[in-house]
């Protein structure tokens, strides 16, 4: 089920990426995970077989595992992951 959910969705993150002209058109969550061209072989199966998402879920887009695998999540940072320490975690 999982495998069906990342490929419905990359196909309509592709679409996002090349049919639609104006980003004004799309929603903000479609505009930041939308894809201009389609993963090589290796990109795409190392997305679909990712352990996190593939056994257990949630399944994620494949722009955020491209952005995680290339650290860009971590722009911020400069590409660094930052340490356990400067998480702050709030018990309520």
């Amino acid at each position: 089920m999982i495998l069906t959910c990342k490929l419905g969705a990359l196909g309509f993150n592709y679409y996002d990426g090349t049919q639609v002209s104006d980003l004004k058109q799309l929603k903000p969550d479609q505009a930041k995970t939308r894809i201009t061209k389609l993963p090589n072989p290796l990109e795409f199966y190392s997305y679909v077989f990712f352990f996190v998402g593939f056994l257990t879920g949630p399944w994620g887009e494949l722009k955020e595992y491209q952005d995680f695998t290339t650290k860009e999540m971590y722009a911020d940072n400069q590409g660094q992951i930052p340490s356990s320490t400067s998480f702050v975690f709030v018990v309520s």
